[in-house]
């Protein structure tokens, strides 16, 4: 048996006393921020702090964290976020924390860094509501070089995706804009991202404004006439409706104005 002198049982003593003062500064931090947030919709905390929780490697603090941002997040505070360093380094030690990490990605706002890297990985978070950068990605990354370098890639990926959740504006153009402007690809590959933009069209019927006016300066005769077929709310923007009286193609147009005789 080794036996501790009465100076070594002191070291310990002072150095448990002082990790728990620390740990129950830290945990009155992440509370005192929560307090502040209500009145303060400005007050952040900062990437140092939560990076030093993370380091400490205390389950229960970096819990504490999460839930305070999974709390912001169900008020759809966009302001509060973990810091992406603190995400990225987290999700990197994702077999040692494998809870904490499945409860960031689950209830937490997730940075655009991260939401690229598990679009790559193909998990099961990419069914997941995403931020407007990882809508872009997940539609840049497989139908850009499915179509311009032909790659098999999955298509249900985006399919699954859509199913859950209606694109937000700016990637619906995207989406638009690949589909009918980039025909460098084979026609299977070709036809594989139009099939996918025919079916989102009738999942929602029609398209906002600003993809609608894309895909009419696209110049897809084919597209556009499946659009007005399809869609009971078809050119409903004035502006939409200018660019393709403007673009005057007699098939389009006539279409168009049977379908308007029919409302």
């Amino acid at each position: 048996m080794v036996k501790l002198s009465i100076a070594e049982i002191n070291h310990l003593r002072e150095k448990a006393e002082e990790e728990r003062k620390k740990h129950h500064s830290i945990c009155k931090e992440i509370t005192s921020k929560e307090e502040q947030w209500l009145s303060n919709s400005s007050d952040t905390m900062t990437e140092e702090f939560q990076l030093e929780i993370l380091n400490r490697n205390r389950t229960d603090e970096v819990m504490g964290l999460l839930e305070s941002f999974a709390k912001q997040r169900r008020k759809n505070e966009a302001k509060r976020e973990l810091s992406p360093k603190f995400q990225l380094k987290l999700y990197s030690q994702r077999i040692q924390r494998p809870e904490q990490v499945a409860y960031m990605l689950t209830n937490c706002r997730i940075c655009a860094e991260l939401e690229k890297i598990l679009i790559d990985t193909k998990g099961s978070y990419i069914l997941d509501k995403k931020s407007e950068i990882g809508e872009h990605y997940l539609l840049s990354s497989i139908l850009i070089p499915a179509i311009k370098e032909d790659k098999v890639q999955n298509f249900e990926l985006i399919r699954e995706y859509y199913a859950r959740q209606r694109f937000c504006p700016t990637a619906e153009v995207l989406f638009v804009n690949i589909t009918s402007t980039v025909r460098t690809g084979r026609d299977r590959t070709i036809d594989g991202a139009e099939k996918l933009l025919k079916d989102y069209i009738r999942r929602y019927g029609s398209l906002c404004e600003t993809a609608e006016n894309a895909l009419i300066k696209n110049k897809e005769h084919y597209l556009i006439m499946y659009y007005l077929e399809v869609s009971p709310q078809a050119l409903s923007f004035k502006s939409s409706e200018e660019l393709l009286l403007e673009r005057g193609n007699k098939e389009e147009v006539e279409l168009y104005f049977k379908r308007y005789s029919m409302l």
